[in-house]
């Protein structure tokens, strides 16, 4: 019996270190599993980083010369000044000759509305009544010239008048019946308005009306107009030179500026309008505050590059605008086109 009871003991302690070993070595496994899933969460990244550019909202617009733009007659700004949207920034050299041939088309249309509206209107009252007089003084002609063929017809009977003269105081009555006839004629024409004048005259109005449209088109075509509202930051070509690829000068909205960062495509997805974007200017490393305004929804190429001799130049980005706050909107107005990096914050599942 003494021996059974030690060998009973024996057993239950070997069972209790026996499970005591195992529990220790579950709670060890368990403890390093966590370990390591706060490691690999505390390895996500909560931000995506990038390259960008400093640029006026909406970019920097370069703004051309029209094809038939032969050279800056005039330069009316200069680099810094601030335009208005639809102000002039330039002459063609052949402006004041367009102008001229404006002034020149809008005459002829003064002169055929005139013309029209006379026609219209009717005949001058004086040209009326100066016509009515002569139609009066030829039928007292005429009938003056009849009571000398009658008077002439009765002494031929007592051949007291040649025939000769007979017939030329006929002929005489015949020319003053003629003259009579065509100042009638005269008169109901001028009392009168023919359509197909009326047809001609306007025709004429209509195509001195398309010469002003086209003098118009070429007045401005003469003329480089701004399309916003912005600062001039550069200027290319001054008086006398002829507009390049890069055109005339370029304009930028600098009362908002923005940050052009190029995100790679494989975090694109993590992007979302209003996250908060930590941005450092590469010259002074001065730090800039903003958020993601709009996510362009188009891959391309890089077009930002740093220094890294093996950076992948054949990446596929996607650009995210950021807009910078008012306070740093100030600090960074004059310097459209400076590189930065960015951070920007996101949102981990």
């Amino acid at each position: 019996m003494k021996v059974s009871w030690q060998i009973t003991s024996i057993g239950m302690v070997l069972s209790l270190v026996v499970g005591s070993a195992g529990s220790l070595a579950w709670t060890t496994r368990m403890s390093r599993t966590s370990d390591a899933e706060l490691t690999v969460a505390s390895l996500r990244p909560s931000h995506i980083s990038g390259l960008g550019t400093i640029a006026p909202r909406g970019r920097i617009q370069h703004v051309a010369a029209p094809s038939n733009f032969s050279r800056v007659g005039r330069l009316l700004v200069e680099e810094g000044e601030r335009v208005t949207q639809g102000q002039v920034l330039a002459y063609s050299d052949d402006h004041k000759l367009r102008i001229a041939e404006l002034e020149q088309a809008e005459a002829q249309v003064c002169i055929a509305q005139s013309k029209l509206d006379k026609l219209r209107a009717g005949p001058d009252p004086h040209e009326v009544n100066a016509l009515a007089a002569s139609l009066s003084s030829a039928i007292e002609s005429r009938e003056q010239r009849r009571r000398e063929f009658e008077r002439a017809n009765i002494l031929a009977k007592s051949n007291s008048v040649s025939k000769e003269e007979l017939e030329a105081t006929g002929l005489r009555v015949t020319q003053a019946s003629f003259s009579i006839q065509e100042l009638e004629a005269k008169q109901k024409l001028l009392k009168s308005i023919r359509e197909e004048d009326v047809r001609v005259l306007h025709a004429e109005l209509q195509s001195a009306r398309s010469r002003v449209s086209i003098a118009k088109q070429n007045v401005a075509i003469s003329e480089i107009v701004s399309t916003m509202e912005g600062v001039v930051l550069r200027v290319h070509v001054r008086d006398g030179e002829r507009p390049g690829e890069s055109g005339i000068l370029e304009l930028g909205d600098t009362r908002q500026m923005q940050v052009i960062a190029e995100v790679y495509e494989a975090d694109s997805v993590k992007l979302r309008v209003g996250a908060p974007a930590s941005v450092t200017l590469k010259s002074n490393t001065r730090q800039l505050r903003g958020t993601v305004a709009h996510v362009r929804p188009l891959v391309g190429r890089k077009s930002v590059f740093d220094n890294d001799p093996v950076s992948d130049a054949d990446a596929r980005v996607v650009e995210a605008i950021i807009d910078l706050t008012s306070e740093d909107c100030l600090v960074v107005q004059s310097l459209s086109n400076a590189a930065v990096t960015v951070i920007i914050q996101v949102d981990e599942p």
